[in-house]
């Protein structure tokens, strides 16, 4: 679902904040398969 004018990704998410180089850096190095509930 889109907004009829797409303006920006923070305009349809209640928090978008911003992410600090070092969390960037944990979640790149977590295997996408580490805790998934499969």
């Amino acid at each position: 679902m889109m907004p009829p004018a797409f303006e920006a990704v923070g305009q349809v998410y209640e928090d978008f904040h911003q992410v600090t180089d070092d969390e960037v850096r944990e979640l790149l190095a977590t295997p996408p398969w580490q805790g998934a509930d499969t």
